[in-house]
């Protein structure tokens, strides 16, 4: 029984036109924002305000850097300056010598064997044949 793999799993579905739901939402939600706004404030404090606030609705809606959506990236940012930046070294003081002389201790070296001759290594032999 063959069955396909999915593929491109990464890659967001296109729900309404060529736009994700993320991108809808977005664009749905900053739409409202400037609605708001354009009710609240008079036209020339609305359009001083409305400019920005468009950009930064199509920069996160459309927007990437360095193949990374614009709000991951803002979110990043953000995570990256909130923690401090600054490394040391502390250097530690050095350690002062002991007052106590350490004793040396030496032991004589033990004098090698010599290696056993062709008629010890038969009787070792011999001797562990017998025990099996």
């Amino acid at each position: 029984m063959h069955s396909q793999v999915p593929q491109y799993l990464d890659i967001e579905d296109k729900i309404i036109g060529p736009l994700t739901l993320k991108q809808f939402i977005y664009l749905l939600l900053g739409a409202g924002a400037l609605f708001l706004l354009f009710n609240v404030l008079k036209l020339s404090v609305f359009i001083i305000v409305a400019i920005p606030i468009s950009i930064l609705i199509f920069l996160v809606t459309f927007y990437k850097i360095g193949n990374q959506k614009f709000s991951q990236f803002v979110f990043s940012l953000f995570k990256f300056l909130g923690r401090p930046n600054i490394y040391t070294w502390k250097k530690l003081p050095p350690k002062k010598p002991s007052e106590e002389p350490i004793p040396k201790i030496i032991e004589k070296a033990k004098p090698l064997k010599k290696a056993p001759k062709e008629n010890e290594l038969e009787e070792v032999q011999w001797k562990v044949e017998l025990k099996k």
